[in-house]
């Protein structure tokens, strides 16, 4: 090897100062965190974007009410009853957690702290058919008689037939169905 002149040093050491200057400037520099590239600027522009949206359904939310309609009683006692664990009448973060943790473990069969697809799609089903049950059975008697099962045409009818005219139009399903259902 060679020893290095005074000269080469002294270009190497000018080297350095310079990529340390630079990198110090794209960090520090002129539109530095003010979107400097242009995957900066779609970022910003996408989040804009978001954020106007946010914007929007929230007025349109306030305008209506949050959902459009109020949540009935009994769905709402429902939930209290499901959630609210020491019955105070409010349901905190704590009671959430508890609550979403039990229903984990129902979930997760198996019991390896993951929810498998196979998992999730039996306990989807099993959830469906228990909330099925219990809004046929209308008195809460673990059975469902004739008279409850022959409640739901009229319930239907209560429901849909907005006009009070004894047949249901392909326009009053549309304004009465519940917003998860129009998509």
């Amino acid at each position: 090897m060679k020893p290095l002149h005074a000269q080469s040093l002294a270009a190497l050491a000018a080297v350095a100062i310079a990529l340390g200057a630079g990198a110090a400037m794209a960090q520090t520099g002129p539109g530095a965190g003010q979107g400097a590239g242009p995957r900066a600027e779609q970022a910003e522009t996408r989040a804009e974007r978001r954020e106007a949206m946010r914007e929007k359904r929230g007025a349109a939310r306030a305008e209506r009410g949050r959902e459009g309609r109020p949540m009935r009683a009994d769905r709402v006692d429902a939930m209290f009853a499901r959630l609210d664990a020491d019955g105070d009448g409010v349901i905190d973060a704590g009671e959430l957690a508890a609550w979403r943790l039990q229903r984990f473990e129902l979930a997760d069969t198996d019991g390896d702290g993951r929810i498998s697809a196979a998992e999730w799609e039996a306990f989807r089903a099993a959830e469906n058919a228990g909330r099925a049950f219990a809004r046929r059975d209308l008195d809460g008697d673990g059975f469902i008689d004739a008279a409850e099962w022959n409640a739901a045409p009229q319930r239907f009818m209560d429901r849909f037939d907005l006009d009070g005219d004894g047949v249901v139009t392909r326009a009053e399903v549309e304004q009465a169905a519940p917003r998860r259902w129009r998509r």
